[in-house]
């Protein structure tokens, strides 16, 4: 959790950004390559793979004209009601297929010594279970108490998701851990929970985990967090695709809720509350945060879904997890702006996921001479977090096959993908009446109402300061789910949000398997009869 130092002082006059000069190319070796990486991400696929300007074409341009916005296409205002879109043929659950299989490296984090310490009276009775996820910064696995252990574990779960740092990439998880401490002393049901203090590693800790004592010790290397069995947003976007099966509006607004919920904590250090009479209350604290945190990887990933409870009416509580992508700062957006050090902006700029920038980080205004003063470049702060609720809601909007039509094809990838940078178009919101550059061209496309789809167009606003502020997402989103319910609208049922789970919901037995007709029986067959108490006590002997 890296701090971006305050007010940035003013360059001399006449001096706009560091030019490609020679000594400027000789200090920063890797802006070439850079700079055609940005290149690439902000004209995917619109030139042949091998004319990405060379050198020579773009140096003496770089950085010595202002910033022209080229033509966007027409402008675009939501419709009240979405377009007629014939009903979706829904299919039973499946067990879903796994997204991405771990190899070997990763599954080596299920042996013995990687069990989770501190948190029993002997780590042998912990069993690891499965890999849940992994990534550059590290992987993430379940374990679980032993049931044949006399004891019980000093935490109140039984099963825990530990996060191993991966040895050759971020290595320490120190910036992460202390997020995550952070956020044990705020009430909030939005954000994923560590359930222990994280341990820093001894000399015998690196021995027995094959670790550089020389490297590791001293650093902590894993953290043991609450383990959420109904997976991540991602996980349900997915399923709920393989089925062709959209959500109910008032279960977009409700997941929207809580995403504003958990980034709330983010700038306030507390969730938004509500008044008696319905209004929410600006947060009375002594003493603002001096920093906000962003969460530069804000996506459906990194949303996991919880047990429900009587403030979300049978939905799951959707959390915020995975804090090894976040920044702390200014929280006045005045003294926020880029840094004019090209390797410390071009840092900034890869936080996160690629696929998943910010405008703050992809917008070609990098490479003009006003960058200093964009309203765009290196505004990061909680509008960056608000992008990054626009692009969680926008992919969850749009993950169904029926919009793979007669169209362009090469528009039916963007379908469950998040946002391009390289499709700006004018957006004028039905419900405000103002007009912006925004991004996510296939919202107009979802049968879903306008002002779900004003609002998400406005969270992907280009501009930072043109992105409405948690306050105002909350009231919006609060008065439409009243609204909703006051019309008799319904969510989801609670069994189309979770894991399928055979021992509670039996597929053939929803509501979807039931209004499809029978289901055809099983091949006749030497089959096994069903269990009986009567069978076992006549065969085996009473009791058993």
């Amino acid at each position: 959790m890296a701090n971006i130092p305050g007010p940035v002082p003013p360059l001399p006059p006449g001096v706009a950004g560091p030019f490609a000069t020679p000594a400027f190319l000789t200090a920063n070796p890797t802006f070439i390559e850079q700079y055609r990486g940005w290149y690439g991400y902000n004209n995917p696929g619109s030139i042949p793979a091998g004319t990405i300007p060379l050198p020579a074409a773009f140096i003496p341009s770089w950085r010595a004209a202002n910033f022209v916005r080229a033509p966007l296409p027409l402008d675009f205002v939501a419709p009240l009601l979405g377009p007629t879109i014939p009903t979706a043929i829904v299919f039973p659950p499946a067990p879903p297929l796994p997204f991405e299989i771990p190899a070997a490296a990763q599954l080596a984090f299920l042996n013995p010594p990687f069990a989770p310490r501190g948190i029993g009276k002997r780590p042998a009775n912990w069993r690891g279970n499965k890999v849940l996820g992994f990534g550059g910064q590290g992987t993430v696995c379940l374990w679980e108490w032993s049931p044949k252990a006399t004891a019980r574990p000093t935490i109140d779960q039984l099963q825990v998701a530990v996060k191993i740092a991966t040895p050759t990439g971020v290595g320490d998880l120190g910036l992460e851990a202390a997020t995550m401490m952070a956020h044990r002393k705020i009430e909030s049901d939005h954000i994923a929970r560590l359930l222990a203090p994280p341990k820093i590693l001894t000399r015998a800790d690196c021995v027995r985990e094959g670790l550089l004592p020389g490297v590791w010790q001293g650093r902590i290397n894993r953290l043991m967090m609450e383990y959420y069995p109904h997976g991540s947003l991602d996980g349900l976007r997915r399923r709920r695709r393989a089925r062709n099966f959209p959500f109910e509006e008032l279960t977009l607004w409700r997941i929207f809720e809580c995403l504003v919920d958990g980034c709330s904590v983010l700038t306030y250090d507390q969730e938004l509350k509500m008044s008696s009479v319905g209004n929410v209350l600006v947060p009375a604290v002594q003493v603002p945060p001096l920093r906000t945190t962003v969460h530069f990887d804000l996506k459906p990933h990194n949303i996991f879904a919880a047990i429900s409870n009587k403030e979300h009416d049978g939905m799951p509580v959707y959390k915020i997890g995975d804090f090894g992508g976040i920044l702390k700062v200014d929280s006045n957006p005045l003294n926020v702006k880029a840094r004019n050090v090209w390797r410390v902006d071009n840092a900034m700029r890869l936080q996160g996921t690629r696929g998943y920038y910010a405008p703050e980080q992809f917008t070609p205004r990098w490479d003009s001479k006003d960058f200093r003063t964009s309203p765009v470049c290196g505004k990061y702060g909680t509008a960056t977090n608000v992008w990054g609720i626009g692009v969680i809601m926008y992919q969850v909007c749009i993950p169904f096959s029926y919009l793979h039509n007669s169209q362009a094809k090469a528009d039916a990838i963007y379908t469950s993908a998040p946002p391009r940078p390289h499709r700006p178009f004018s957006y004028t919101s039905a419900t405000t009446g103002e007009t912006f550059v925004s991004y996510g061209q296939f919202l107009a496309r979802q049968n879903y109402s306008g002002t779900i789809k004003d609002l998400i167009a406005e969270c992907l606003a280009e501009i930072p300061g043109q992105r409405p502020g948690l306050i105002e997402l909350k009231t919006r989103i609060r008065d439409n789910i009243a609204l909703l319910k006051a019309n008799g609208a319904t969510s989801d049922k609670w069994y189309d949000m979770e894991l399928p789970d055979p021992e509670s919901v039996r597929a053939e037995a929803t509501d979807i398997a039931l209004a499809a007709g029978p289901i055809a029986p099983p091949p006749a067959g030497n089959r096994r009869a069903p269990f009986r108490k009567a069978n076992l006590k006549a065969t085996r002997g009473w009791p058993y």
